[in-house]
């Protein structure tokens, strides 16, 4: 019904497995990476370009063009605006999660600020929906890990096993937790 009417219709795929090569077959798009996660959308804009191209050749689309259309494509996808994320987060997690930056889609990353605890993260605003909350108010958040006789910090467990050569981290984890053990030649603890 859209050819006859003159509306030709574009199905991107993304985030294909591998071994799929990013090829276009009877109007589908297929890519191997995750097409919002790219800077700038730099692979989305492209496509948009040519496709408004094929239409008149004389079209050049500018940075305001394009944030117009994201706004319009969000609103007619029925994407939350950040008023309504903002509001959705509120009433998920009773107002303990305070959204610090503009929200924009739902895998855009977000810095959010725990009220309870003071932690603040960067999360894809898809898991928050999802209900996934403050990992340190929920005890998944580990800290900083410090080794004892260097003095270096480490962001995790496995970086720091890494910086000590040690295949796992079950070692560090449990010379943190137990003062009396060592992991790698080395007394651990968390900050």
């Amino acid at each position: 019904m859209c050819r006859e009417a003159g509306i030709i219709l574009h199905t991107i795929y993304d985030s294909c497995p591998s071994k799929m090569k990013e090829t276009s077959v009877d109007g589908c798009l297929y890519y191997t990476f995750d097409l919002w996660e790219e800077p700038e959308h730099a692979t989305l804009k492209s496509l948009c370009l040519g496709w408004a191209r094929d239409i008149d050749p004389a079209v050049n689309l500018s940075v305001i063009d394009w944030n117009g259309i994201e706004l319009r494509a969000a609103e007619r996808s029925g994407a939350l605006s950040h008023d309504q994320f903002v509001d959705k987060i509120r009433q998920l997690f009773g107002g303990t999660i305070e959204v610090v930056d503009r929200y924009v889609a739902m895998h855009t990353r977000i810095r959010v600020r725990c009220k309870t605890c003071g932690y603040a993260w960067n999360p894809k605003p898809y898991y928050l929906i999802q209900g996934h909350g403050c990992h340190k108010c929920a005890g998944l958040y580990q800290g900083t890990v410090v080794c004892l006789e260097t003095g270096k910090e480490y962001k995790n467990y496995r970086q720091a096993a890494l910086a000590v050569g040690l295949k796992g981290s079950a070692g560090i984890k449990d010379a943190c937790q137990n003062p009396n053990h060592t992991s790698g030649g080395y007394h651990w603890k968390l900050r």
